[in-house]
């Protein structure tokens, strides 16, 4: 019945938003421990009523829409890690239901954030999302694809028209039933991408058209004037319930949640192209790696360096849509070693792989610099997409801690198999693809427990994990070898307790170095215990499986 009744709300609002073409389900977003907002598009001009519960509040709200088909509402100052019912009506007629619960306070909070990109053919991730209930969930690009439909060979961008802007956004809110179903229950903050800004390998001043048809693939730059891009930006303010933004140029911000900063920079709207590092010598394309070129201004990156010498939290994210992972520098140059045997094809491939961080690598450097200098280079995670496929850099081959979940609802582009198979490459220690076959879309999943520990996890959209990785700030952490129904099972020790992280059966024994059991217990499921023995060996059993932790 739950379910049924579930279903009918969701269809009845959907018919009647689709009656009116320029409205949009409210989602809430900006979340603080003290603050939520919504925002949606509304019948111009006419009244809309809020109920709104929790807090120690009850209380109706009557706001007007504005004549641009627009309703920003901020809550008053709310309580935090608190649930809050929030209910608006129009014309009587239920428009929305939503949940929504404040941000926990302190660094010995529990927290978890869902995230990724490239949303476009399918919505049904969000099911498992919703599964895990995050405190927030982080769209990190290409949130739709305004840009389809615009060749850039015809030199025109879908941001060349305000109008065009907001209708994109119209449809990003309404193109996705489950993607609605979820946000009734989760506060959204959202980065773009190259796709959902002005147009593919966009920049500040540039996006490239790559034909790669004929036997002479190419790459033009094409112009973004700035009527284009202040379009794009104006969309961002004015279209979504967005945090405070550090610039008024473009869209970087920063929030706090629990133990976690979150940085989120802006990758496309202040770049530098990367094109401008390659260059032909003859008949043969080449890559200065000396030039300097900026992935973020200077205006951005005087923030970012500010942010990460300020930040107090245990752990920070940085929500970047472009992978950070310095691992590939290196190939950018390889590939062009190939383009006598290969063709242009191959330079192609090394133009679009620059787009990324490795391809900025002065920058990137100085980030790990600075994170090193502050010790804080262990406790930051990047979180990042673009890429359509999943995956999880542990090791820190990358420079950082990197989490892509780059296909929320795309076609696999199986990257990571295809560097594995073809070049023997493994970037990632966990990608879908690389000792399994799991394609599907997935997203990603930071987990926090205060100071303790971090977990993070890319997940499919069935709600199988693919993988997961647990950071710690003293723990000892071992993975225990996985089963199909394992579900990546760890524990994680100190001197003083162990943690548990399974969906199975287990065995904990203490043993002395003189044979001697000081504690045998066994459980299913996650589990927190205080060791008897500080220097005993344990002696961790799941199925056919044993592992020593001495």
């Amino acid at each position: 019945m739950f379910g049924f009744l579930i279903g009918t709300t969701l269809l009845l609002t959907s018919q009647l938003i689709k009656g009116q073409a320029d409205l949009s389900p409210p989602v809430a977003g900006a979340v603080t421990d003290s603050s939520i907002h919504l925002f949606w598009f509304c019948v111009p001009d006419s009244p809309f009523t809020i109920h709104f519960e929790g807090s120690g509040y009850d209380f109706y709200d009557t706001v007007q829409c504005n004549s641009d088909s627009t309703l920003k509402w901020q809550s008053p100052k709310l309580l935090p890690n608190t649930l809050h019912n929030i209910t608006v009506f129009h014309n009587s007629d239920t428009i929305k239901h939503l949940r929504i619960r404040t941000f926990p306070l302190g660094d010995t909070a529990h927290v978890k954030i869902a995230f990724g990109s490239c949303l476009d053919i399918i919505d049904s991730v969000f099911l498992a999302v919703q599964d895990h209930g995050p405190n927030v969930l982080l769209f990190l690009g290409d949130w739709d694809y305004p840009d389809r439909g615009y060749p850039l060979q015809d030199t025109v961008f879908f941001a060349d028209s305000f109008h065009v802007v907001k209708q994109s956004w119209i449809r990003r809110y309404n193109k996705f039933p489950l993607q609605d179903k979820a946000l009734s229950a989760i506060p959204i903050d959202y980065i773009w991408d190259d796709h959902d800004y002005v147009a593919t390998d966009g920049s500040r001043h540039y996006a490239a058209y790559y034909n790669t048809s004929g036997s002479n693939p190419s790459v033009t730059l094409i112009p973004i004037d700035s009527q284009t891009r202040q379009n794009a930006l104006s969309g961002y303010k004015k279209f979504f319930p967005h945090y405070s933004l550090a610039n008024d140029d473009a869209i970087y911000h920063s929030f706090v949640l629990g133990p976690l900063r979150v940085i989120m920079l802006d990758t496309r709207s202040t770049k530098q192209h990367q094109f401008f590092a390659f260059y032909k010598s003859g008949n043969q394309w080449r890559y200065d790696s000396t030039l300097p070129l900026l992935m973020i201004d200077s205006a951005q990156w005087q923030w970012l360096m500010q942010e990460l010498k300020e930040s107090r939290e245990p752990w920070i994210v940085i929500g970047s849509s472009l992978l950070f992972s310095q691992f590939f520098k290196d190939f950018i140059v390889s590939l062009l070693v190939w383009q006598t045997l290969a063709g242009d094809s191959v330079v192609l491939a090394s133009i679009a792989l620059a787009d990324h961080w490795a391809g900025y690598r002065h920058q990137a450097r100085a980030i790990l610099s600075l994170l090193d200098s502050l010790g804080k280079r262990r406790s930051t995670v990047v979180i990042s997409g673009d890429i359509h496929t999943s995956a999880i850099d542990t090791s820190r081959r990358g420079g950082l801690y990197e989490v892509v979940a780059g296909n929320l609802g795309q076609w696999n582009s199986r990257l990571a198999k295809r560097l594995d198979s073809m070049f023997h490459m493994r970037p990632w220690d966990i990608a879908q693809g690389v000792d399994n076959d799991n394609f599907l879309p997935a997203f990603g999943l930071i987990e926090a427990w205060g100071s303790d520990s971090l977990r993070m996890c890319i997940v499919d959209m069935r709600n199988n994990p693919i993988g997961c990785h647990t950071i710690t700030s003293s723990f000892k952490v071992v993975q225990v070898p996985t089963f199909p129904e394992a579900d990546n099972t760890e524990i994680i020790c100190s001197s003083t307790e162990c943690r548990i992280v399974s969906q199975n059966k287990w065995e904990v024994r203490e043993i002395s170095y003189d044979g001697r059991v000081y504690s045998h217990i066994s459980g299913k499921g996650n589990h927190r215990f205080n060791r008897r023995c500080k220097n005993c060996i344990i002696e961790f059993i799941t199925r056919e499986q044993k592992v020593v932790i001495k």
